[in-house]
């Protein structure tokens, strides 16, 4: 059985490595945000498909996008990235209550 000392020392220590961050001194690495490609603002709102800089596929639903590209070449979707385009107005209403 260990005695209360020990135990308090063990938790003092993991209470200073949590709040530390856990990451073994390591400095943490900052990554600067990509901007937004000016070819997107048409599509915001939508779901699209990106290759090369170029929008292969736009819909307003995932699903009508997947079903989208199923029917594409397989070599042109293979390569795609599929993300949703924000809308730069898009304003959050918070219920309270």
């Amino acid at each position: 059985m260990r005695s209360r000392s020990s135990v308090r020392r063990w938790a003092t220590g993991l209470r200073r490595r949590y709040r530390r961050g856990v990451t073994d001194d390591r400095p943490i690495r900052r990554v600067a945000a990509v901007p937004r490609p000016a070819i997107l603002d048409r599509f915001q709102g939508m779901w699209v498909a990106v290759v090369d800089g170029e929008v292969i596929a736009a819909e307003h639903t995932s699903h009508k996008l997947a079903a989208r590209m199923h029917d594409m070449d397989h070599r042109k979707r293979g390569r795609a990235t599929v993300e949703y385009v924000r809308p730069t107005a898009d304003s959050y209403i918070v219920g309270v209550g």
